[in-house]
């Protein structure tokens, strides 16, 4: 019910005084060493791990020397880590499950291949926009991420690989087709890099201190107000 003019949306994105430029964190789209995806935050059924690890075990066959990687912890560890051992999957799957400080991510995320937002499609994520997927924009790591409302409202498909939420041969598709597709890859990484310098903190903390402060804020795309009116404001994942 609020008018759209007074209203100031400000993305969580990555802090460049720890991520530095965009690209800086991953500065080629063919990284050496096996293929490696990474997963990072937190670790809840609603972000779909599960899926993300039955996509995985379809992706095996062709690609024997693929990783995975899961950065963080949460409510769902220890169903996850069952999973993981009951699928026969812990030689592949690298889950320490533990939470890595923000300062330590772009070391972390470094040389991954692919970044995976596995998120379902349920009233808590659909109008979430993931702070993982801006952060693997911020470094130049193609992502693969489900096209849910809050993350069409800001991404297409110049910027990330979508899939049907909730399906993992759907997530399997959409990772294989980065992975066989170094020309796709390198386009969608292109697209995230463009996104993340169109909304680098360092730009966006001077229209957070003028809303902070009363004073008028930048107006928002139009596309963004037109969003705003028809449904509720999205909210930020922590990651």
């Amino acid at each position: 019910g609020r008018r759209p003019d007074i209203v100031s949306v400000t993305l969580t994105v990555a802090d460049d005084t720890i991520f530095g430029r965009p690209g800086e964190g991953s500065p080629s789209a063919h990284p050496e060493g096996p293929p490696r995806l990474v997963y990072h935050g937190t670790v809840a059924r609603r972000l779909g791990l599960d899926i993300a690890v039955d996509a995985f075990a379809k992706l095996r066959p062709d690609h024997p020397a693929l990783t995975f990687q899961i950065l963080g912890r949460g409510d769902y560890s220890d169903a996850l880590a069952r999973k993981i051992r009951a699928d026969g999957l812990q030689d592949a799957i690298d889950f320490p499950n533990i939470q890595v400080p923000v300062e330590s991510l772009p070391k972390a995320l470094a040389g991954a291949l692919i970044g995976v937002v596995p998120n379902r499609n349920d009233p808590a994520t659909r109008l979430m926009l993931p702070v993982k997927l801006l952060e693997y924009a911020h470094m130049g790591i193609p992502a693969v991420a489900p096209r849910l409302p809050a993350i069409a409202q800001y991404f297409d498909e110049h910027m990330v690989q979508w899939y049907r939420a909730g399906s993992p041969e759907g997530l399997a598709e959409a990772v294989n087709t980065l992975l066989n597709d170094p020309q796709r890859r390198a386009h969608v990484r292109a697209g995230a890099l463009r996104f993340a310098e169109r909304h680098r903190w360092e730009r966006l903390r001077h229209d957070f201190s003028a809303a902070s402060d009363g004073e008028k804020a930048p107006k928002p795309s139009l596309r963004v107000i037109q969003y705003r009116e028809q449904r509720p404001q999205p909210s930020s994942d922590g990651r």
